[in-house]
């Protein structure tokens, strides 16, 4: 399977993923949340361990806790926005994980991709913005008014930067380490690390989050599932492009997203939509041939 293909498929599960994310958090903390999602995640890939390396060099080890550590908090911050906002809201606004992502690309990794591939990811960023401004009257200028006055885009922004710094540190991995072990190890410290996260901070007794965690728990396990092979891909198509193509291309998450959680199958948005559709998988496509 290519790097472009990996990266949609991965794009379609986490669209699935991040439904089913929102569902389940209409009952459950984001601690609680991202405690459950990443233990189950733990769970269902813990019978890789008979068929893949565990072997790992010592300084791997560290950027992989050092990128799950990112992670850990980027699911944190991004679960407790997508809690508090709508999803039609929130998902666009990842598009900026690209912009985020292209930069520590750039400083860590010395990644640059082609101008072909830096125009299909502004295809993809206007296409979320696009998909952003299509309200009743048509305001411009929305998306910038909402991150500059949401406490909670603030925090999904913090979580972006953490999300871009995680990827870029399983870039590095990766170049030199299989796929199935850099997945076992990341789901080991990422449930260590929501775990730590879930004892320094949750503000409720256990039996509250345990009695919201059995409301919401067939929606956390889909999502965890989902998620688990939407990582998947997405590992893939990391392994052999270049992260900030790979994270344009996961991207387009964005449109599944909308059309499938949004309020967007009235009949006076499908032209708008269908439009800012276009755009970003024309960037899509870009990003995948200028690579």
């Amino acid at each position: 399977m290519s790097g472009f293909l990996s990266g949609v498929v991965a794009s379609i599960f986490l669209a699935f993923a991040g439904i089913a994310s929102k569902e389940a958090l209409k009952n459950e903390h984001s601690l609680d949340f991202s405690l459950v999602a990443n233990a189950l995640g733990l769970l269902l890939i813990l019978p890789l361990a008979l068929f893949i390396s565990l072997q790992v060099p010592r300084d791997m080890m560290g950027l992989i806790y050092v990128g799950a550590l990112f992670g850990s908090i980027a699911n944190y911050l991004t679960f407790k926005s997508l809690r508090h906002m709508d999803i039609s809201v929130v998902m666009p606004l990842m598009n900026l994980t690209v912009i985020f992502t292209l930069i520590f690309g750039a400083l860590i990794l010395h990644e640059l991709p082609h101008p072909v591939a830096l125009l299909g990811i502004a295809f993809i960023i206007i296409g979320g913005y696009i998909l952003q401004i299509n309200r009743t009257p048509f305001d411009r200028r929305y998306p910038f008014r909402e991150v500059r006055e949401s406490t909670f885009i603030h925090i999904l922004i913090a979580g972006l930067i953490c999300l871009s710094l995680a990827s870029v540190f399983g870039r590095m991995v990766l170049k030199v380490s299989p796929i199935g072990t850099y997945l076992f190890y990341s789901y080991i410290f990422l449930t260590l690390n929501n775990g730590l996260l879930f004892l320094l901070f949750r503000r409720e007794p256990i039996k509250e989050s345990m009695r919201a965690m059995r409301q919401s728990f067939g929606w956390t396990l889909l999502g965890a599932v989902l998620r688990l092979v939407s990582n998947f891909f997405y590992t893939y198509s990391v392994s052999v492009m270049l992260i900030a193509v790979a994270e344009s291309i996961k991207r387009l998450s964005t449109l599944f997203s909308v059309v499938l959680g949004g309020r967007v199958f009235k009949e006076e948005q499908l032209l708008w939509k269908s439009f800012a559709s276009g755009i970003m998988i024309a960037g899509a496509l870009l990003a995948a041939w200028g690579r």
